[in-house]
């Protein structure tokens, strides 16, 4: 026999982010990340940086680096080890 447990946690997640044109096609992008859980009083924090490349009007491609140790993708094990180089493909509308 098992015995379920429910466990709620309240987690915050809150990106800010700023774009800058470098040249035409080229831009920027900084973003501030923070990651926290109240019930474990746990705080993560950092910056991440991409340089883009606008294609087309409504596509880009980027490549970044994450300072931070987490990641903002839903579906991750987020063991925060996330953190270093990515590629983005970005699609527009």
């Amino acid at each position: 026999m098992f015995l379920q447990q429910t466990l709620t946690t309240n987690t915050w997640l809150a990106i800010d982010r700023l774009n800058f044109n470098l040249w035409k096609p080229l831009d920027l992008g900084v973003e501030y990340r923070l990651l926290a859980q109240r019930e474990t009083s746990d705080r993560r924090q950092g910056f991440l940086a991409e340089l883009m490349w606008r294609i087309k009007k409504h596509f880009r491609a980027g490549i970044g680096y994450n300072f931070t140790d987490f990641s903002d993708d839903e579906f991750a094990r987020n063991d925060y080890r996330t953190g270093g180089w990515f590629i983005r493909v970005q699609g527009r509308y």
